[in-house]
């Protein structure tokens, strides 16, 4: 008997010293924190998305607690080893506001997906600021009303697989806004590589990939 409460104990302390592969990473404070307050630059707003499956994400968002924990958030995606947010997935979230240039958004250095379609960014402009998250792989911005010239800095982006700025018009008020090529694009150069996928339908113009290796 005792010595099968011995093995138990061992085998107790043996499998305590790897970690469960069910066991969530843990955020990191700054990544939580920039999360957070990119949280409260907007309001939720059900007029702000148009997917009848939408609903607001960030509302899982707390900042204590036993859902303090960022990884464990919905839209966010970390990675198992070093903890770092590698996924923001707030598409359909009835998120309504301003991104603004400094937005907190990208201290999140390590993202390789981003994805804010389907909701109302009030004629934000993409910032270009957007270059500096030099890992992203895959980014969708359609159907968010931003406006003005698409950021060229875009093209800087080496590790980029898919793009997709489609239908970025005001679903209530189609003359106004919409993303714009740049001023001196009748034939647009963005020097994406071939194998981006880049969607833009309902943009004025269709860019091609003139980029060579």
């Amino acid at each position: 008997m005792m010595k099968l409460i011995l093995n138990f104990l061992f085998l107790i302390k043996f499998t305590s010293s790897f970690p469960s592969a069910s066991m969530p990473p843990s955020c990191h404070d700054y990544e939580k924190s920039a999360l957070l307050q990119f949280k409260r630059s907007f309001s939720i707003d059900k007029l702000a998305s148009s997917d009848s499956s939408a609903y607001p994400k960030t509302e899982s968002w707390k900042p204590t607690g036993n859902e303090s924990n960022c990884c464990l958030w919905h839209g966010i995606v970390c990675d198992r080893e070093s903890g770092h947010v590698i996924s923001l997935d707030l598409n359909s979230s009835f998120l309504y506001g301003f991104i603004e240039p400094n937005s907190t958004l990208f201290d999140l250095v390590h993202l390789q997906t981003l994805n804010l379609a389907d909701n109302h960014f009030r004629y934000s402009l993409i910032p270009s600021k957007i270059a500096s998250l030099s890992n992203l792989k895959h980014v969708n911005l359609s159907l968010s009303v931003f406006s003005g010239e698409v950021p060229s800095l875009i093209s800087s982006l080496s590790n980029l697989i898919s793009l997709d700025l489609s239908n970025n018009q005001d679903p209530l008020s189609f003359a106004r806004g919409g993303l714009e090529t740049n001023a001196n694009c009748q034939i647009y150069c963005y020097r994406l590589p071939p194998s981006v996928h880049f969607h833009c339908i309902h943009l004025p113009v269709i860019f091609v990939n003139v980029m060579q290796h």
